[in-house]
């Protein structure tokens, strides 16, 4: 099974180390109450996963895991209980549920697996009441699909014995329906190539704002799309560029609908692009755009005006499209605009903004010119704080 690569961040600390406290109590406590010598016909060994919002009152979601009935065993031995996750929507024989907390995985992979100490028992003897052996952080489980899902718990209770020995002596499993909200892992590929197209979109509106769609401007595309299919592993590259690129080729056709009004779902596409579980999608397809903006060399007002929609709608903020520009734009192609267009400042009215704005331009641009040694990048800078100075001048 190829695994893809999960890049999440931010673990709770409280969940990393999962109630050791807990676990050596559990090795110390006889379990004398909870013990029994089971009545004739001997009831069957149980498990029940229920939802918690608030575990243990730490403030972490999951599903507790609890077993109970009888743990036969045939001499008096320490037992460990083991309790995994599977989703068994799509296949009967169930698909990995990952995990992100390196404590709750499984000694080779990384599928969630829990593993509790249990007591000393004796032949024939069980649980009365439901016993906690596992947890499953629900924030830290990665599934493969998204949506309603059918998830199989299993508990199983074995001798203590390095992971590798380990031999199930009794066995529980409990199906329950679950909601999953994030992506899973099976659909990020496919969500990353929908916000790459959803960038193609905007890279198609920004092209025609000026008029018509420059051959420069397309190649830029396809540049950009070959560097993107170079990013999914080796065996989807070939199919995801040809994906996007023919995507570039749909756009690009005459008879499209979105030829003719290019602008009309900005603000739509960009806010799917910024709501996407992709990471950084939104960045990347402003940069595909000022990279569209500036490919033929010339930069209008209208396009000027369209870039700053734009980086409103995917909801990134001004510096971050200085950076982009100051990245992607030659000194010669913002020769036909105003000193407020070429600062990104043109929309702003309020006096005491456009001076916190023109303030923390001048800092920017100011620093870099300190330290570059490049002569184009040297002149944009100055340009740059040049053009503050006289809408400093004329406006405050």
């Amino acid at each position: 099974m190829g695994l893809i690569s999960l890049a999440i961040r931010g673990i709770i600390a409280g969940v990393q180390a999962l109630s050791e406290d807990d676990n050596k109590t559990q090795q110390r406590r006889p379990y004398s109450e909870g013990i029994y010598v089971p009545p004739a016909p001997t009831p069957q060994f149980e498990v029940l996963a229920s939802h918690e919002t608030n575990w243990n009152g730490k403030g972490v979601a999951g599903w507790v895991i609890k077993v109970k009935g009888p743990i036969l065993v045939p001499r008096p031995m320490y037992v460990e209980f083991v309790s995994l996750v599977l989703d068994v929507t799509d296949d009967s024989e169930g698909e990995a549920v990952f995990c992100l907390i390196p404590q709750l995985q499984h000694h080779e992979h990384n599928f969630f697996q829990s593993v509790r100490m249990g007591p000393l028992v004796s032949p024939d003897q069980g649980f009365r009441d439901w016993v906690e052996i596992g947890f499953a952080p629900s924030d830290f489980l990665v599934f493969p699909k998204s949506g309603g899902r059918r998830l199989k718990f299993i508990a199983y209770m074995c001798e203590k014995s390095p992971p590798e020995s380990r031999s199930p002596l009794c066995v529980a499993t409990q199906v329950i329906y679950h909601n999953v909200e994030k992506t899973g892992y099976k659909e990020i590929h496919q969500k990353r190539i929908e916000s790459l197209r959803g960038a193609i979109l905007l890279a198609f509106a920004m092209a025609k704002s000026d008029g018509s769609v420059d051959f420069r401007e397309v190649d830029v595309m396809r540049g950009w799309c070959a560097r993107k299919a170079q990013e999914f592993p080796d065996e989807l590259q070939f199919q995801v560029l040809m994906e996007i690129d023919g995507f570039v080729t749909h756009c690009h056709n005459p008879s499209q609908q979105f030829r003719q009004q290019p602008t009309d779902n900005v603000h739509s596409v960009a806010d799917s692009i910024r709501r996407s579980d992709s990471p950084n999608a939104a960045e990347e397809a402003l940069e595909l755009c000022v990279m569209v903006m500036s490919a033929d060399g010339i930069i209008s007002p209208a396009e000027i005006s369209l870039i700053d929609r734009v980086a409103s709608s995917l909801g990134l903020p001004p510096s971050m499209l200085s950076l982009m520009r100051d990245k992607h734009v030659p000194v010669h192609g913002e020769t036909s605009l105003t000193d407020e267009q070429l600062l990104g400042v043109d929309s702003i009215y309020n006096r005491e903004e456009l001076r916190s704005r023109l303030l923390e331009l001048f800092k920017t641009y100011n620093s870099r010119l300190q330290i570059e040694r490049d002569p184009n990048k040297r002149a944009r800078n100055q340009r740059m704080l040049d053009a503050i100075g006289r809408v400093r001048s004329r406006c405050i």
